[in-house]
Formats: structure tokens, C-alpha cells, sequence
């Protein structure tokens, strides 16, 4: 999954070590059948998974880009410059989906949240939204001075390649089967029976349904495109992009180790790797922080 084979290979053996010491300490030994069913179904994953893993990255990712590129001309507007950098990348993010989650939030509220219309939004707002990345990527590559090459040495590159594979055993999990008691009480119940019902409706019986949802209008816009899956890689994007943004932002203050060692520090919190297999808010809560 996009990562070098050996890093891969000594990713899986790390696993599977792992697994084997924590079995170990509660006096558990597996067979070699054990170990071979295991084999196998690791060799199965690509075969049965890989279309949906791509289907859902490819969504997500589009959805990013695409909210990126109507915050980059909202900003703008605002200030009058956007120059194509990480932190411009995670700023200009943070305002589109914010001010996507607000347009789903109308068009519940008026009775237009259903599938079909959520689709069109979508589809509208990637291409719009990529013509506004290329158009701020083309007019800022002339204008916008290079910047020197700030190189931070091996351990960058081990910090990096951490993270490469956190996230790829973080998207996979997040295509198991959603089980988290929130996610299936209200993260993703309510967003869907807003798409059932073509728009908000009271929900007296669901005491969640008093509070804010932002996170979930991004999620019923998922649930209308793919299905729980792109939610949460839609989650699980948040994480990545903290720890993008992070890395970015202390490299600048502080040198690329610094960001690097705040990246790790981020990402592979045990927090923050349970959260991107679930659709929760918390990821989302993270990134806006930051």
C-alpha cells in the first residue's frame, strides 16, 4: 500500500511480533495453523479490501483537495493571498469543510438533505473547488519566491516513514465495520436518518441530537456518496492532516526535526490511532485546534 516492500514486510513483522508477546503474557501460544490462517487472510486482504481501500481514499481525498480549493479562494478573498504551502493547504481546508458542513446544515435544514442532491453538491463542489487549487497553484508558482531546502537528516525521513505507516494501518482499520458507541448512536445514525427523511428532523428520543453537528453533516454527505467506509476516511484524514499541518507549522518556528519529532508525537499517540478507525469527532476537534 504505497509503501516500499521491505518497509512494509518489516511493518508486518512488527505486527505480528507484537501480537505474539501480547498472546505470550496471557499464556497463549497460537499453532502453526494459527499462523498460516493468518497468513492467509493477510494475503486475501488486497483481493477483498483493495477496490474499497482505493474507492474510499479516492473520495476522501478529492473531497479535501476539493474543499482546500474554495477555502484557498475564501481566504483570498479575505486577506488577498494564498501561497501554495502545507500550512496554506490545511488552512484553506479547515475553512472549506468548515463551510461545507455549514451548506449541508441548510440544505438539511430546508428539506433538500437527500442522496441525489448531496451527490450533485459533491460533484459541483470537487470540481470547483480543484479549478481553484490550480488556478492558485498557477498563479502563485511565479510570483511566490523559493524557498532554501531545509534538509533535517535521517531522522526526518525515520519520523516520516513512522507516520507512512501508521496511516496506512490506520486506513485499514477503518474499514472494519463501525462498533463505536457514539458513531452508531449518533455520528452516523442521525446524518442517515436525515438522508431517509430528505432533511433535519426533531429527534426528542436522542438526547445527542441537541448538539452541534458539523462533523456529521460531512458524514452524511459520505453515507450519500459511498458508505460508512469514506466517513471514516473522512475521520481519519482529519488525524493525517493534524499531523501534516503540526510538522509543518513547527518546522517553520522550530526546524524540521522539531516538526518531525511534534508529527510522531501526534500521530502515533494510541488516542489518536484508535480514533482513525472510528467515525468520532475527535480527529476533526484536533485538526481545527491546531
Amino acid at each position: 500500500l504505497l509503501l516500499p516492500a521491505p518497509a512494509a514486510a518489516l511493518g508486518t513483522g512488527l505486527g505480528l511480533s507484537a501480537g505474539a508477546v501480547a498472546y505470550a503474557k496471557k499464556g497463549l501460544y497460537p499453532s502453526a495453523g494459527d499462523w498460516a490462517d493468518m497468513a492467509a487472510t493477510l494475503a486475501s486482504a488486497p483481493g477483498t479490501s483493495g477496490g474499497t481501500f482505493l474507492k474510499s481514499f479516492l473520495l476522501a481525498g478529492l473531497t479535501w483537495v476539493g474543499a482546500a480549493g474554495w477555502g484557498c479562494a475564501l481566504r483570498r478573498r479575505l486577506i488577498g493571498t494564498s501561497t501554495p504551502c502545507v500550512e496554506c493547504f490545511t488552512v484553506n481546508a479547515a475553512l472549506g469543510l468548515g463551510g461545507l458542513s455549514l451548506a449541508l446544515l441548510a440544505a438539511a435544514a430546508a428539506g433538500v438533505y437527500t442522496p441525489t442532491a448531496l451527490r450533485w453538491l459533491w460533484g459541483a463542489g470537487v470540481m470547483g473547488g480543484g479549478a481553484f487549487c490550480w488556478m492558485s497553484w498557477y498563479q502563485s508558482k511565479d510570483a511566490v519566491p523559493a524557498r532554501a531546502a531545509v534538509r533535517g537528516g535521517p531522522a526526518v525521513w525515520a519520523a516520516g516513514a513512522l507516520v507512512a505507516l501508521a496511516a496506512a494501518g490506520n486506513f485499514l482499520a477503518a474499514l472494519a465495520p463501525e462498533i463505536f458507541y457514539d458513531s452508531l448512536v449518533y455520528h452516523l445514525s442521525l446524518p442517515k436518518l436525515y438522508l431517509l427523511r430528505g432533511g433535519m428532523t426533531a429527534t426528542p428520543e436522542n438526547i445527542y441530537s441537541g448538539l452541534p453537528q458539523g462533523v456529521q453533516m460531512l458524514y452524511g454527505l459520505a453515507l450519500a456518496l459511498s458508505g460508512e467506509d469514506l466517513a471514516a476516511f473522512l475521520h481519519a484524514f482529519f488525524g493525517l492532516m493534524t499531523t501534516a499541518a503540526l510538522y509543518a507549522g513547527v518546522k517553520r518556528m522550530a526546524g524540521p526535526r522539531a516538526g518531525a519529532m511534534a508529527a510522531v508525537l501526534f500521530y502515533l499517540c494510541p488516542l489518536v490511532v484508535y480514533a482513525s478507525w472510528a467515525c468520532g469527532v475527535d480527529l476533526a476537534s484536533a485538526f481545527y485546534v491546531t
